[in-house]
């Protein structure tokens, strides 16, 4: 995903929340929709400074994989995402060398790290060797998983290994969905509405 097709898509709706409160912290990540004044990183919306290249491959040569083109694009934008938090969902992204000092003390304030979730050992075992856990819908409280040999996207239970009914062709297509899916499940004010919508 370009830029121009990221701001057009998904970007122009996360700015609905802008009111809220916008802010860019030292590590360039940017912060959309301020839902809790009482809590300073309560955010809708946190898309993380992108990944430098080297990272992204340290991070591929970690796991002996080739990233999908798709999700690769997306760490040159950002280097990872949470959209419609606290229960939207997850992109995960890569380890950066200026994340270390504070990484261990407050990881809330970074992204979930790709390498370390895929490396669980009790999810290795479930998933097919040809799948790549990119991420983690909080809501539905399952992961989000790219397949390597076509680029498709499933979502996953743990709980329901064998039902794949959730399918997208492609990251893309799966991203957009599900932020355009929840843009109309929120209110102007952030709140997950009681009556959930669809886009068409």
């Amino acid at each position: 995903m370009d830029l121009n097709t990221f701001n057009k898509k998904v970007m122009k709706r996360l700015k609905r929340w802008s009111h809220l409160g916008e802010k860019t912290d030292e590590y360039q990540s940017q912060f959309i929709g301020h839902y809790d004044k009482n809590t300073p990183l309560a955010y809708l919306h946190i898309l993380y400074q992108s990944g430098d290249i080297e990272e992204v491959v340290a991070a591929e040569q970690a796991l002996g994989i080739s990233f999908p083109k798709q999700y690769r694009d997306f760490l040159e934008l950002f280097n990872g995402a949470c959209f419609f938090n606290p229960a939207g969902f997850d992109v995960f992204g890569v380890a950066k060398k200026e994340y270390l000092p504070e990484y261990n003390s407050k990881p809330w304030r970074f992204p979930s790290n790709i390498v370390e979730k895929n490396n669980q050992s009790w999810l290795k075992k479930l998933l097919p060797n040809n799948a790549l856990v990119i991420g983690r819908d909080d809501a539905l409280n399952v992961y989000i998983v790219c397949c390597l040999d076509d680029g498709s996207i499933i979502s996953y239970d743990p709980l329901a290994p064998d039902d794949f009914s959730q399918q997208w062709p492609s990251f893309n297509e799966w991203l957009i969905s599900e932020v355009e899916n929840l843009f109309v499940e929120h209110d102007d004010n952030g709140d997950l509405l009681t009556i959930k919508g669809t886009f068409h």
